[in-house]
């Protein structure tokens, strides 16, 4: 249901118009009026003429910015359309806009009865709302972030402010070019000079301290709150100068359509002596001052809604570990930076890659003399360098070093500064001495740290081996963007099992070449996408077995590609004396698009696939048991389909990167 929404006050000129505008729009609708205790025919005319109409009567006249919020209190709808009530809408309007309904906010080109141009009027105007008499907002995105009209402004300027707080909340606006509403050309002025004159000046104060903090992109793209205005204000006053016409969007399209030059139209505001205006200015001046306190209140909370700065800092593990934060790019206000703290590495892979003499030498040292891929630049380096200086004036950082590393007492440093830290780690193994290789007289430092630090853990393990040492913890696991990834039919002529990652020995990738020479030629094939130093040994089986190699794929949507054309996951991966599969983010991305998988008992897959009907869970290093539980699937296609289906559906409860981004946000705002 669309609930329209009409504040109104002494409209009985337009009020009939502007409601049958909206009765002839064909939509589940109800029309919510809220007069602002006009002292005219208006009421009159909407009982004699619409009686199913919802009027809301003021006692007092209170504003448009009141009467919107009594609207938006009152009304049903899921979405809720303001509408003045001198505006007339199009009936295709809403048809128009229910295109674009993956949007927060959508709103029209207004033009005014003569076909001028009122709204839009500039390219800012088109990238965002700025100030609008018509415009449709889902009520949600409103509740839950708890956005209404402030009822300090009365009038003037509340819609900037709206729309601006819309922006800060990262609100999705679309501008629907083909959608038009109408103007009234002429309509009774409300207010007179003198008066217009008050709230202007007093709402620019208001507005220019409330948004002190306001960063310079929104400032610019708004272009407001601006200083020039109240010394506008000020030579008014002064000179009893009227530039009033600039006070809204309908008075600076008059102008422009009229092609007054309102420099040398310098008509006096008021026929009453100068000095009425300077007493209005240090009314609106003193109104400010017995407002101080709501004002340094909602100028704490605009300041709470600046663009939030996260720097994570980590030994340089790969942008996928972060996907859940990095989403956050796209439904907030936020700015993301990744540090690598391992600048010296960094430094050694620019040199391989960039000198002949260095691969010359690396390779009598360790017999490789490859290009290494993801190459660091310069500026990462740097930033690398630089980073333990840098972090000291950072207030949000999210710290993930390994368990136990000398790296605890700068990151402790940091947690006694008061930082905003967060501890992000998939080790599973903190309740024992599995895997530990560090001295143990930092762990006493690391209990410190980690008791006064929030901690997000990517598994459940993990999270159960801290929440057991009374650490405060939340578990998000790692995640997938289900939108990425479909769930397609497969009508291959052979059955198609993938890998994809790393191809090093831990991830079983010689067991799995053994375990392929089993099976026909004929009607299955075994891909490698991935690079490593096992890549030769792989194309050199092409020849003999069912096997063939795709090489590096970077892209995600070439591995979406490859994932659709795939039928079976693969993870082989055995547990070293060092190293585990913590998680397996490759294995949920092929559960995403409905590939039934196999995978070894680490603990990362052992979480995912367990209990879950989405394939097999299999001992690590058992090639007898890995061939038979591929044998059941490629013989099995309901099986097989069934356990895709299954999979699809257990990363979109669990692991869908939406949900889990939320959870992110939660974390690091609070």
């Amino acid at each position: 249901m669309i609930s329209f929404i009409v504040p109104t006050y002494n409209r009985e000129d337009t009020i009939e118009r502007c409601i049958r505008s909206i009765y002839s729009i064909k939509c589940d609708k109800e029309i919510i009026v809220i007069d602002d205790n006009s002292n005219d025919k208006t009421i009159e005319i909407i009982k004699k003429n619409f009686p199913k109409v919802n009027i809301i009567r003021n006692k007092s006249n209170k504003g448009p910015a009141y009467a919107r919020n009594v609207g938006i209190k009152e009304a049903n709808g899921e979405y809720l359309f303001f509408v003045d009530s001198d505006v007339f809408l199009t009936k295709d309007i809403l048809k128009k806009f229910l295109k674009y309904d993956n949007h927060d906010i959508l709103f029209p080109r207004i033009i005014f009865e003569d076909n001028t141009k009122m709204y839009p009027s500039n390219s800012n105007e088109e990238r965002y709302l700025k100030a609008s008499t018509v415009f449709m907002i889902r009520k949600n995105s409103l509740i839950e972030n708890n956005l209404f009209f402030d009822e300090l402004y009365f009038i003037y300027d509340e819609d900037t402010d709206f729309f601006l707080r819309c922006k800060l909340n990262n609100l999705k606006c679309k501008y629907v070019r083909e959608a038009i509403a109408m103007h009234a050309l002429q309509s009774k002025v409300s207010l007179n000079l003198e008066k217009r004159y008050y709230l202007t000046t007093k709402n620019h104060i208001y507005s220019y301290f409330k948004y002190l903090f306001l960063d310079k992109n929104n400032r610019e793209l708004f272009d407001f709150p601006r200083f020039k205005l109240i010394i506008k204000d000020i030579l008014m006053a002064l000179f009893n100068i009227n530039l009033l016409s600039f006070a809204s969007v309908e008075g600076r399209t008059k102008i422009k359509r009229n092609k007054i030059n309102v420099l040398f139209n310098t008509r006096r505001l008021t026929n009453r002596s100068r000095i009425v205006l300077i007493y209005l200015f240090k009314k609106a001046v003193l109104w400010n001052l017995f407002h101080i306190h709501k004002i340094i209140k909602n100028m704490l909370s605009i300041r709470k809604l600046r663009k939030y700065n996260l720097v994570i800092y980590t030994t340089g593990l790969k942008d996928f570990y972060y996907w859940n934060i990095y989403h956050l790019k796209k439904t907030k206000n936020i700015e993301i930076k990744r540090i690598s703290s391992r600048f010296l590495y960094n430094t050694l892979i620019k040199l391989n890659n960039h000198s002949k003499l260095f691969r010359i030498i690396r390779k009598r040292f360790t017999g490789k003399s490859n290009v290494i891929e993801g190459e660091p630049s310069i500026k990462n380096i740097v930033d690398g360098i630089l980073a333990p200086v840098k972090l000291l004036f950072k207030k949000n950082i999210i710290l993930s070093f390994p368990a136990y590393s000398n790296m605890i007492y700068y990151m402790f440093f940091l947690n006694l500064l008061g930082k905003n830290t967060i501890y992000f780690t998939s080790w599973p193994y903190w309740n024992t001495k599995k895997y530990e290789t560090k001295p143990l007289f930092n762990k006493w430092i690391w209990h410190q740290f980690l008791k006064r630090t929030k901690i997000v853990a990517v598994s459940k393990t993990a999270y159960n081996a801290l929440k057991s040492k009374g650490y405060n913890v939340i578990q998000i696991p790692h995640s997938v963007d289900i939108n990425l990834y479909n769930l397609k039919n497969k009508n291959n002529k052979k059955i198609k099992i993938l890998y994809t990652g790393r191809l090093v020995e831990e991830k079983g990738i010689r067991d799995i070449l053994e375990v392929s020479s089993k099976f026909n030629k004929n009607k299955v094939e075994f891909l490698f996408a991935g690079d490593g130093p096992l890549a030769e040994l792989i194309k050199s089986k092409e020849k003999y077995f069912p096997v063939k190699y795709l090489g590096y794929i970077g892209s995600k949507k070439e591995l979406k590609k490859l994932y659709g054309q795939s039928d079976i996951f693969i993870l082989n991966s055995y547990s070293l004396n060092t190293w585990e599969e913590w998680f397996g983010i490759s294995l949920i991305e092929a559960m995403a698009s409905g590939l039934a998988v196999v995978s070894t008992d680490c603990v990362g897959p052992k979480e995912i696939i367990n209990k879950n009907k989405v394939g097999f869970l299999i001992k690590q290093k058992d090639k007898q048991e890995l061939y038979n539980k591929l044998k059941i699937l490629i013989d099995n296609k309901i099986l097989r389909n069934k356990f895709g289906i299954n999979a699809r559906k257990l990363v979109m409860n669990e692991y869908n990167l939406e949900d889990n981004s939320k959870k992110w946000w939660k974390i690091l705002i609070n």
